[in-house]
């Protein structure tokens, strides 16, 4: 799964929602939490899971005024690259005429 085609869509991801320059760290992360979630057996609701890879990119999160707004940003860039990595997945299996 973490070949550097799909590495660079989610950090372009990513830096297409917060533009900070961060993609291939939150990439890191995101495919950290991935792996650790699937080898506890314990998966993760969506919401969880994007609270775990923003909360481990970022730790700790400075809770600034605006701090709840880069979150919620930072939220839906961290659910859009679980759509992208769903898309690449599906991508394959459709390559291999699943």
């Amino acid at each position: 799964m973490s070949t550097p085609a799909i590495q660079d869509r989610l950090a372009n991801v990513w830096e297409s929602h917060m533009h900070d320059g961060n993609g291939p760290h939150v990439v890191s992360t995101f495919l950290a939490v991935s792996k650790a979630a699937k080898e506890s057996g314990q998966p993760l609701a969506a919401f969880e899971f994007q609270d775990r890879v923003i909360g481990t990119a970022f730790k700790p999160f400075e809770d600034e005024e605006s701090g709840g707004l880069l979150w919620a940003c930072a939220s839906n860039a961290v659910s859009a690259m679980m759509r992208e990595l769903s898309d690449w997945v599906d991508e394959r299996k459709a390559a291999r005429g699943e």
